[in-house]
């Protein structure tokens, strides 16, 4: 009995991608069958002044933080996505597959947090995060590797200035909570 329970624990901690997908896919469709009269306007659970360290431009109202999320691995990519859109509703994550791409996107939205992977092909997340300090100093920066050495995070702090620096093996809890904690 007692085993059941650390296990079905250790399942609610860290969830698998599959699980996470079937949980979006039941609220959607819990979502879609609620009456609308009833339903509570989506801007109620918006903030209504910008976060410190947020990027809003002049004269527009503050809209849902967005996080651009970087990684070259896909499954990776919609694994950290569902974590972060099911811990932080309020939140919007962008994707990109590719430094290249990041780059046009942070380009394009107003975004407050990037969390990019070192190791891509083309252009790695060091370089990509050193290229969105000199685009966009106010936005929060965090490097994420499987490859985490002494040496990796000084160059990471030194030359992107990164807010935090993350092991590919951190919990997704762990996760949720530095997200949380830069966006504040």
């Amino acid at each position: 009995m007692q085993v059941q329970v650390s296990i079905t624990r250790r399942r609610l901690r860290n969830p698998s991608p599959r699980r996470l997908r079937q949980r979006v896919t039941r609220r959607r469709r819990n979502a879609s069958v609620e009456p609308e009269a009833e339903a509570e306007p989506a801007t109620s659970r918006l903030p209504h002044a910008p976060l410190k360290g947020r990027a809003v431009p002049a004269g527009s109202e503050a809209g849902p933080d967005v996080i651009l999320l970087v990684d070259d691995e896909t499954d990776i990519l919609e694994s950290i996505r569902l974590v972060l859109e099911n811990a932080m509703p309020d939140v919007r994550v962008v994707t990109a597959s590719s430094g290249r791409e990041a780059l046009h996107a942070l380009g394009r939205e107003s975004v407050s947090l990037i969390i990019a992977d070192y190791k891509m092909p083309g252009m790695d997340g060091l370089v990509l995060l050193t290229e969105a300090r000199k685009l966009r100093p106010e936005v929060q920066r965090v490097l994420y590797t499987a490859f985490a050495s002494d040496d990796l995070r000084r160059l990471a702090h030194e030359r992107a200035q990164v807010h935090q620096f993350l092991s590919k093996g951190t919990s997704p809890l762990d996760l949720v909570d530095t997200v949380r904690r830069l966006l504040r």
